[in-house]
């Protein structure tokens, strides 16, 4: 498929679904990467503007927990990370 066909069918649709692990939102010095953050916000508010619907999905809980815990460090049990996950959602 040549591109300028792939961009022309990328005009067309409405709805976007983007997938972001916690490998990409996650920091190793604070839990979580703020710049990674900012940087899917801007993406997304551009393609709000071009008045696309977006559906942000991410696993990013146990680094939002380490953050809110105050850990250094991943936690390696399970429960240690659901503990973590628990944190990050509320």
């Amino acid at each position: 498929m040549n591109r300028s066909f792939e961009r022309k069918n990328l005009k067309d649709i409405k709805r976007i679904i983007i997938k972001v692990g916690s490998r990409v939102l996650a920091s190793p010095s604070s839990g979580l990467n703020l710049e990674a953050f900012a940087s899917i916000t801007r993406q997304i508010s551009s393609l709000i503007e071009k008045e696309k619907e977006v559906i942000l999905v991410t696993s990013g809980a146990i680094a939002a927990g380490m953050r809110k815990m105050g850990l250094k460090i991943r936690p390696r049990t399970i429960p240690e990370q659901q503990a973590a996950a628990a944190a990050g959602q509320s």
